[in-house]
């Protein structure tokens, strides 16, 4: 190359650049997230990017090896590491990944951590290059030698080379081409070819010409290899294919920016070509040169490395911000900080009759965006207080936009009309017909109202909020979406249009076809043809989500934005497609849609997103693997086949993981466990884990898949196969003892319950046999004779009265007596009634000198409360014979009942002789025998404790005063 040729050529490439810097500057950024601190990275200073075969990102940074997921980090080190930075990633043909350190230190790894292979730190001066060639051999470029290992970190062969000055040749690096081939550059020599002479190694250079003969760093691609050369001197970098043992030069560049540096040269799946530098990175044609449809995105950043992933992604990674992820290149995004934009929340959007866009924002402004993708702003009136902009329409020859007050712009400048808060509007000749957040109305006549009186001029048609509006040219019939329902005004008249009897509430209206399309707040996108519906779009059919913000009809396709992302639905196929943020939208909050020149754009409030109508879908099925099994929380092998485990083996824990980086987190596990559950059952891709807990005995297979963004299952099921052994109690030896064990524990139990009930029987006879003594001490002879005598006594008197009023108690005592004895409880009602009889009776025996008192607390329902029968007579008869028959003068007994503690307590109190007094009688009459009714109350208190579980009870008290008996107390204790 002659010196006229170089200059003319560098003068040429000097314009190229900086004109390209110019439209660089100005050129659209695709739409990209970023991993980093923030997110999880632990270092912002990324050196490299790799994937391997099974889908996962592996990023050698700053603080070492890391694998993602597109959800999680997973650190790779190891203890023998004496620098943390790790880079040099590469894939063997075992798909085994190995990497270095910045010390000369090269690792493999396995499992879960990295393996030394080579330590070649003690033996370079600065950061060596290394290969992997098909043979499984590591050539490492150190300085003066190039060395030869295996796997095992093995030395197979060392040697150096003269140049001609007989000076050894210092090697720079080291690279293995798809075809094997080794090749190797130096400082002044340039590129050189190993092979392989009898039992030695040597090289052959290639064309030693000077665009090779500096620093070279050598990259894959393709079968060939690419070389970078860096002429120090003019800081110029040349880009040169190395094909066979041929050196192609391609291109050269001077640096961007002043100081600035090129750091590599990719070629992505799609054959684009990238250059990588200090200053961003650049997009080449095929011809590694910058042309106008060269893109430059993230200026000022040095870009260490880009590489694009088996799912069409782009990974950009820098030295200063971590790592930009590109989903889809041929999405743009525009907002502050990619355009000239000063609003990134955008509200409407309007393709012009001139095939123009025009973009309103949520402050006011209105943009129309250019053919080099920058933003002219129109000129508004400084001192209107603008809103956002709800609605822009053209209409006789100009632009009507609703953003607080109505504008009209007309050859760039703005006429406001003091109308404000319109929604939506539309034309019929003159006449304006608008809705608000408080009317459906019009203006009359518009541009003739005098703008003094135009927010007089309103004719109302429906005083309610509304939103939206839409109209049939046809006919003139304007169809507006109210807060309370959808609405139709034709000639004059308005009335609610009803689906199914219902009010539909709708965000938006486009009358088109004849049909009308209405997309509701919840209910999805209606399409109505005669006020009848003829399509009904809902997340049953077809549509994700429910909520319509938005939406575009575009021939045969309807574009769909809900609150859950974008919907793509061909209306003649009847099958849809979705989009969200793992496809590049970048916000669920889309307000507008605008289709223009085969490009879709949507209002965000996150930017303005470009984006082609075919939208690239995730093609590639996600891999699946099991990470760990645990059984009863102990890690167990998880190679193996078949586990076969005991029967308090039965907790089972299984990790899992896959590697859908395009979905970040939007996917799912599909698992089921055979014998268990055929039925498959989902997991959102967050949660890598399943736990069985407390499993049977049987046999078992755990399956699961892995399902990404849209949709794709794993080709292939992992499993784990394990049996449960049955426990011993579960074996036919065991339940044949079960069973002779069983029938002899029947068998006691059998006679144990025929004892108990033999017992009880006998208690129930006593009982029984009790309440017949006590119906005997009711009914004894004395008692009987004396009433009986009494009784014949007014009867001889010819006391009539008294007498048909004591037979009559007498009668009613028997009776009750008799009713009352085949009972085992009665109310305490009746058994008071029993006593107030018994008691009347003997007070005819003894005359007006006995008076006796019943009193109840007023706490106890004597109507609910069950006891005993005849259980408080025999005390009261006991009372009358031995303590007030021997009283003379007045003869008074109080009874008393009261509940303490679930206990009815009956307190029995007389003023007789007292129990002394009565026994010395006795004694005096030669009756030393007890009492019969005390007796027989003994025996039925002593049976009823036997009988019920529960504990009856009596206590007699002697009252005395001054030594003096004063009567006796019994208390009477009754658990109810």
């Amino acid at each position: 190359m002659n010196k006229l040729y170089r200059y003319t050529f560098l003068k040429f490439l000097l314009v190229l650049i900086f004109g390209c810097q110019t439209y660089i500057s100005l050129s659209q950024t695709p739409y990209y997230y970023k991993i980093n601190e923030e997110n999880g990275l632990p270092s912002s200073e990324v050196y490299q990017i790799i994937q391997d075969d099974f889908g996962y990102i592996w990023i050698g940074c700053d603080a070492g090896l890391y694998r993602y997921d597109g959800i999680r980090f997973k650190s790779y080190s190891s203890k023998k590491q004496n620098s943390r930075s790790i880079s040099g990633l590469k894939i063997d043909k075992d798909k085994n990944l190995w990497c270095q350190n910045f010390s000369g230190q090269i690792y493999r790894v396995t499992a879960d951590s990295l393996t030394l292979v080579i330590d070649a730190s003690n033996k370079i001066s600065s950061y060596s290059q290394y290969a992997i060639d098909k043979e499984q051999h590591i050539w490492i470029a150190n300085i003066k030698t190039i060395e030869c290992y295996d796997f095992i970190g093995k030395k197979l062969a060392s040697f150096s080379k003269l140049n001609h000055a007989k000076d050894t040749i210092c090697w720079q690096e080291v690279e293995v081409n798809t075809q094997g081939k080794i090749y190797v550059t130096s400082q002044k020599n340039g590129i050189g070819v190993i092979y392989k002479s009898g039992s030695k190694y040597d090289i052959s250079f290639l064309d030693s010409t000077t665009t090779v003969q500096q620093r070279v760093a050598l990259d894959s691609y393709g079968n060939s290899l690419i070389a970078l050369t860096e002429i120090n001197i003019k800081r110029e970098y040349i880009i040169s294919l190395v094909v066979g043992e041929s050196v192609i030069e391609k291109n050269r560049f001077l640096p961007f920016t002043k100081d600035g540096l090129i750091y590599k040269v990719y070629k992505d799946n799609l054959n684009r070509h990238w250059l990588c530098t200090s200053s961003g990175v650049v997009k080449l044609n095929k011809d590694f040169r910058l042309d106008e449809e060269s893109k430059f995105f993230f200026n000022n950043d040095k870009i260490s490395c880009i590489y694009q992933d088996k799912e069409g992604s782009l990974w950009i990674s820098s030295l200063q911000n971590g790592i930009y992820v590109i989903p889809n290149y041929e999405l743009s995004l525009f907002d502050e900080q990619s355009s000239n934009l000063s609003d990134h929340n955008i509200t409407s959007l309007l393709k012009t009759a001139k095939n123009e866009l025009l973009v309103g924002t949520y402050t006011g402004s209105i943009y129309k965006l250019n053919e080099n993708n920058t933003f002219e702003l129109f000129s508004q009136q400084k001192e209107i207080a603008y809103r956002t902009v709800k609605k822009m329409k053209e209409w006789g020859g100009g632009l009507y936009v609703a953003h607080g007050p109505l504008s009209f712009f007309g050859q760039k400048k703005e006429t406001v009309f003091e109308v404000y808060n319109f929604r939506d509007f539309c034309w019929i000749g003159d006449s304006l017909f608008f809705v608000t957040s408080g009317m459906f109305g019009v203006f009359p006549k518009f541009h003739s109202i005098p703008s003094s009186y135009i927010d007089r001029r309103a004719i109302a048609f429906h005083t309610r909020g509304c939103r939206a509006l839409t109209i049939d040219k046809k006919t003139n019939t304007i169809y507006f979406a109210s807060i309370d329902g959808l609405f139709k005004y034709s000639n004059g008249k308005t009335s609610e249009i009803k689906l199914s009897g219902k009010s539909i509430f709708a965000n938006k209206l486009i009358f088109l076809f004849d049909q009308l399309w209405v997309g509701s707040v919840n209910e999805g996108l209606f399409v109505l043809q005669k006020e009848k519906i003829w399509k009904h779009y809902n997340h049953e059919n077809l549509l994700h989500g429910d909520g319509v913000k938005s939406f575009k009809i575009v021939g045969e396709t309807v574009f769909v934005a809900t609150e859950q992302g974008l919907t793509k639905i061909n209306c003649k196929t009847q099958q849809s497609e979705f989009f969200d943020y793992s496809d590049g939208i970048v916000s669920k909050e889309i307000n507008d849609i605008e289709y223009i020149n085969e490009t879709l754009i949507l209002g965000t409030n996150k930017g303005l997103l470009k984006l082609p109508s075919q939208i690239t879908k995730n093609t590639v099925y996600p891999n699946i693997e099991i990470t760990s099994v645990f059984v009863n929380q102990l890690l167990i092998k998880k190679d193996d086949k078949l586990l076969n485990l005991n029967y308090n083996e039965n907790n089972i824990d299984i990790d899992f993981n896959t590697a859908c980086l395009r979905a970040r987190g939007n996917f799912k596990y599909k698992y089921r466990l055979l014998g268990l559950d055929a039925t498959w059952h989902y997991n959102s891709g967050i949660n890598n884990h399943i736990q069985y807990a407390s499993l049977p005995s049987g046999e078992f297979i755990f399956e699961i898949r892995a399902v990404n963004e849209d949709g794709l299952e794993s080709l292939k099921t992992e499993q784990v196969k394990f049996i449960i052994k049955s426990p011993f109690w579960q074996r036919w030896w065991f339940y044949a003892l079960m069973v002779l064990l069983g029938s002899g524990v029947v068998a006691i139990l059998f006679m144990i319950r025929i004892r108990f009930i033999t017992r009880r029987a006998e208690l129930r006879n006593k009982v029984t046999a009790s309440q017949l003594t006590a119906l005997k001490s009711q009914m004894n002879p004395h008692f009987l004779f004396n009433t009986l005598n009494s009784l014949q006594d007014l009867i001889l008197k010819h006391d009539i009265k008294n007498s048909n009023y004591y037979l009559n108690k007498f009668s009613l005592l028997m009776r009750e007596i008799l009713d009352m004895s085949g009972k085992d409880e009665v109310p305490l009602s009746r058994e008071i009634k029993l006593l107030d009889t018994y008691l009347e009776l003997e007070k005819l025996r003894f005359g007006d000198e006995f008076k006796f008192i019943i009193k109840v607390d007023d706490e106890i329902d004597v109507d609910h409360l069950l006891l005993p029968p005849m259980i408080i007579q025999p005390f009261i008869e006991n009372a009358l014979k031995h303590g007030l028959l021997h009283k003379k003068g007045n003869k008074n007994l109080f009874m008393e009942f009261k509940l303490m503690h679930d206990v009815l307590i009956c307190e029995i109190t007389d003023n007789g002789v007292g129990r002394k007094k009565s026994e010395e009688i006795k004694a005096r009459n030669s009756k030393t025998h007890q009492s019969f009714a005390t007796e027989a109350t003994d025996k039925r208190m002593d049976l009823l404790n036997s009988f019920n579980d529960k504990h009856y009870s009596f206590e007699i008290i002697d009252l005395y005063e001054d030594g003096k008996p004063l009567g006796t107390k019994v208390i009477i204790s009754i658990p109810v």
